[in-house]
């Protein structure tokens, strides 16, 4: 939370009493299946996370 209020705060936006602050992702999920192989990259400098289905 307080991740995205800064990142608001960044382009002068403000959280206020009322607003809604969403949970969960920030993205649709992706259904798996055995055999997949899911590669997770981020650009702010934390390790790729690695998934396999089996």
């Amino acid at each position: 939370m307080a991740w995205w209020a800064n990142k608001l705060s960044e382009t002068g936006a403000v959280l206020e009493l009322g607003h809604v602050i969403p949970s969960g992702a920030t993205h649709n999920a992706k259904p798996a299946e055995a055999g997949d192989h899911i590669i997770a990259r981020f650009d702010n400098g934390l390790v790729d996370i690695k998934l396999s289905f089996s």
